[in-house]
């Protein structure tokens, strides 16, 4: 069974430096509606959080940036998720992405007048690829260079 884990990243007040926080997604019986990543409290597992639930604090996270972890890891052993940046052996850029009930690496081309998408399932390809980087924070990364 592989590991089921979300990412996204923080707008809470309490947590609010941007940076993407890992953990179980809650959406459900939340006052506000909003979307949150709950945090395994390591210090004091024993601890109630506000929420009641044992060992875990949860923070509002951005919903356009939350991914969710493939199980897979790229050939330098970095866990890959939805929204990932990699790079092939042939230097071409994929973004990791969740169709079709499963995890692809998705190639835009264009070659002249003719573009298109190609889509890899990642399971046979990750240990190919290098995360370079994410759409949220690294989306200059899919530009490509003026000629």
């Amino acid at each position: 069974m592989r590991e089921i884990l979300f990412r996204g990243k923080s707008i809470d007040i309490y947590a609010d430096d941007g940076r993407f926080l890992y953990g179980d997604l809650f959406h459900n019986g939340i006052p506000d509606d909003s979307i949150r990543i709950g945090v395994i409290n390591f210090s004091d597992r024993n601890q109630k959080s506000d929420n009641g639930i044992e060992g875990y604090e949860y923070y509002k996270v951005d919903p356009d940036t939350i991914g969710e972890y493939t199980g897979l890891k790229d050939k330098n052993g970095k866990n890959s998720f939805e929204g990932d940046i990699c790079i092939d052996d042939l230097s071409r850029k994929f973004v990791i992405t969740f169709k079709y009930n499963s995890f692809w690496a998705e190639y835009h081309y264009k070659t002249g007048e003719i573009e298109g998408t190609y889509l890899y399932e990642i399971c046979g390809a990750i240990e190919h690829f290098e995360i370079i980087g994410n759409v949220h924070e690294n989306p200059e990364l899919l530009k490509e260079k003026e000629k």
